[in-house]
């Protein structure tokens, strides 16, 4: 069973030709795999915060040394690395 991350960028919503290819893209790999597991992460409905201080500070700073705060500015940044490093595919 294959992990598919469907990534969304487009604001265009169901008017998106991007969208329609990926979902296209989707059902040809279901096909194939008919247990693939897609997750979507929709970047125009739930964005990721602009990047600011107090997130550079996190990434600068050493794992062992993070405070509350820093491991709340980083935690987005951490969710997105780990679905990406758990999928097998990205469309």
């Amino acid at each position: 069973m294959s992990k598919i991350l469907n990534v969304i960028s487009s604001p265009r919503g169901a008017a998106s030709n991007s969208i329609k290819l990926a979902e296209a893209i989707i059902d040809k790999l279901k096909e194939k795999d008919p247990g693939a597991a897609v997750h979507t992460r929709d970047l125009t409905n739930k964005p990721f915060p602009h990047l600011e201080e107090v997130h550079l500070n996190a990434f600068f700073t050493p794992a062992e040394q993070h405070t509350a705060e820093n491991k709340e500015a980083i935690r987005h940044s951490n969710e997105a690395i780990k679905e990406l490093f758990d999928t097998d595919i990205i469309v």
